[in-house]
């Protein structure tokens, strides 16, 4: 009896060692996995731990009674006088080039053209424009007509 009793001490040891070498195995594989640390992905840039920290420093000091300094972004980018001039610029030159489309009835529209119509649209632009209507027919790579 006692013989068999040390036996299964031996046996209960040799099962709590090889259930901490499981564990640390499992451990290193879930580590070479990327399991493990599962606070991987988003970072916050320098800037932002700045203003975390400058927030937490002024609520301590509303805490003690101090001053609190604020800790307010500067406001919005200013774009210079030029850059606006230009973006103006290209804008007005953008609307006239439109008015002067509408105004001539050139009026571009994309319709798509199934392939085995092909030449029925282009005998039908042919037919448009021997009526004086301004029509522009192009079948391109994209199989569209444009009129």
């Amino acid at each position: 009896m006692n013989n068999l009793t040390s036996v299964l001490k031996q046996l209960q040891q040799e099962r709590t060692r090889l259930a901490s070498q499981l564990e640390n195995l499992n451990g290193a594989i879930s580590a070479l996995n990327g399991i493990g640390n599962p606070r991987t992905g988003r970072t916050v840039s320098a800037a932002g731990r700045a203003r975390i920290a400058a927030a937490q420093r002024a609520r301590w000091a509303k805490v003690k009674g101090e001053n609190v300094v604020s800790i307010a972004r500067g406001g919005r980018r200013k774009m210079s006088a030029a850059a606006i001039a230009r973006i103006r610029a290209a804008q007005k030159a953008r609307w006239a080039k439109w008015r002067k489309v509408h105004k001539e009835g050139l009026v571009a529209r994309v319709v798509p053209i199934p392939q085995h119509e092909k030449h029925a649209c282009v005998a039908a632009g042919l037919e448009l424009l021997s009526k004086g209507l301004n029509i522009a027919v192009v079948l391109g790579p994209s199989n569209r007509m444009y009129r």
